[in-house]
């Protein structure tokens, strides 16, 4: 059994939170989430494109992103990403919202946002505390179960 997976689960579209959109799922482990995937500003296939190219970035660099909510980037952008950080024998996840307010520091502005350039804003090396000084969530798992995992999704 994979330990972990990303994928699809909806087989058509449908409108949700007013949006055309497809649902999605996360597991790491014993953790499972579902997501909602819009599809106004990307399309099913650049979600799934950037899932493959993230997960091969991930064989070569400590960090990484699965992009699984892009909505309104023109007007009130708002992106999901679940980061990825490889660190000795462990693979880290954390999930993150992308909105202008939070990203202000970046170099890219939010609304410039795309598959080739939303490693630029992960936070590296991983935090572990908001400024705030609370525990950020995160989900581990081992590096050679995470590997083995990635090998067997399905395009």
């Amino acid at each position: 059994m994979n330990k972990f997976n990303i994928e699809v689960i909806s087989t058509k579209p449908e409108i949700i939170d007013g949006l055309l959109s497809y649902w999605g799922r996360i597991i790491i482990e014993n953790f499972s989430e579902k997501f909602v995937m819009p599809v106004t500003d990307w399309s099913l296939d650049e979600y799934k494109q950037q899932w493959e190219n993230a997960l091969k970035r991930i064989n070569t660099y400590n960090f990484s992103c699965l992009v699984v909510t892009v909505q309104n980037l023109k007007d009130n952008p708002l992106i999901e990403t679940w980061n990825i950080y490889k660190e000795e024998k462990k693979i880290y996840f954390q999930n993150s919202l992308l909105i202008e307010e939070t990203v202000e520091h970046k170099k890219v502005p939010i609304f410039k946002f795309n598959a080739t350039n939303c490693y630029q804003f992960i936070d590296y090396p991983r935090e572990q505390f908001t400024e705030e000084g609370e525990k950020i969530s995160e989900w581990s798992m081992n590096a050679d179960d995470f590997f083995s995992s990635i090998k067997m999704i399905k395009k």
